[in-house]
């Protein structure tokens, strides 16, 4: 098959280009012209032979005639929509790159899709984001929640997310949603997981003193490994029922403290923790946030093979790597060539 991913420098976006390529599929991978190319680095190296079947193109979701030109020159299979100004902060201070991003990015893939008639199959990254305001009562979280985001981010989601319904309901484009919950692995920044497992792993490497500063631990979080994430991702392009909405998650809570607490276990070190550092707490952190994928598990039959211990177990030991060594980028790039 032929499949395009957008945001392919992205985390998940990544990992989704390997994962294609190791079952032989065409990859045709989109990252933003100034975005770096660090987590295709192992594909897209100088002097590295061609990767068959692989092809990276700069190009921005917004520029509606280069993504148009892009789609009906490759004709894809199938379209993993995963480009997006992901982040809250930088939602509150540029709402309207958010949603230029998010809502006119996923016009600009929905539309050539429509107007060639393609039979294009089209995952979109939805976010557990669009559930917003969340009690104890709503949790395990549904899909069939109400939606009620906090932050423009959240918002732009939301429109991302009736985008795609609305292109199947009214012009029969074949897609499917994704709303993802925390993700976590290898190649992630700036979420607790891979703050602390960078940050320990840094520590137990002797490069630099034994303490960390934290923010709120108490909170609980629905956390999936990135390899499950690719694996709910490709059935539910495999097996997800057209137009419909799934929830990406393991259905298991994790106490952020806790998470914390299996990463301190691992180092040799006596580590301080400094709790509810001003620079760590969030503006808005919900105390738990714990997905139900009873939908998705029905339709695709997904169960996720990692836990919590496994998914930190594989941070932690490719950090310690990294700062333990006397060459990291040369770790780096090595660590990729073995494990895309």
């Amino acid at each position: 098959m032929k499949i395009m991913v957008t945001g392919a420098c992205g985390f998940i976006g990544s990992h989704l280009v390997d994962f294609c390529l190791s079952k032989g599929h065409g990859v045709l991978a989109l990252a933003k012209p100034e975005v770096d190319l660090a987590n295709l680095r192992h594909l897209t190296r100088k002097g590295k032979k061609p990767v068959q079947g692989f092809e990276l193109v700069q190009a921005d979701v917004r520029d509606a005639k280069k993504i148009e030109e892009l789609i009906a020159r490759f004709k894809p299979d199938g379209i993993f929509h995963m480009a997006a100004q992901s982040y809250v902060q930088p939602s509150w201070e540029n709402p309207r790159e958010t949603f230029d991003t998010n809502l006119g990015g996923t016009v600009n893939v929905f539309e050539p899709v429509k107007k060639l008639g393609l039979k294009t199959r089209v995952v979109v990254a939805c976010s557990s984001a669009e559930y917003g305001t969340i009690t104890k009562d709503d949790v395990p979280i549904k899909e069939t929640l109400p939606l009620q985001p906090l932050h423009p981010y959240g918002i732009s989601k939301v429109g991302q997310d009736l985008l795609a319904r609305q292109y199947f309901l009214n012009f029969g484009v074949d897609t499917v949603r994704l709303r993802y919950f925390n993700q976590t692995g290898i190649r992630k920044v700036k979420d607790a997981c891979a703050d602390f497992a960078m940050k320990v792993a840094e520590i137990d490497a002797g490069k630099c003193k034994p303490e960390m500063h934290v923010g709120n631990l108490e909170t609980q979080r629905d956390i999936q490994d990135i390899r499950d994430t690719v694996k709910a991702t490709w059935l539910a392009f495999e097996k997800g029922e057209k137009g419909d909405i799934y929830n990406a998650c393991t259905g298991v809570p994790t106490r952020i403290r806790d998470a914390l607490g299996i990463l301190l276990a691992m180092s040799s070190k006596k580590i301080t923790v400094i709790e509810k550092s001003e620079e760590k707490m969030r503006f808005l952190d919900e105390p738990i946030i714990l997905g139900d994928n009873t939908k998705l598990k029905k339709a695709t039959g997904y169960v996720p093979d990692f836990t919590i211990k496994d998914t930190l177990r594989s941070m932690f030991e490719y950090w310690k790597g990294f700062y333990s060594s006397s060459d990291p980028a040369s770790y780096w790039q090595s660590f990729y060539l073995k494990n895309p």
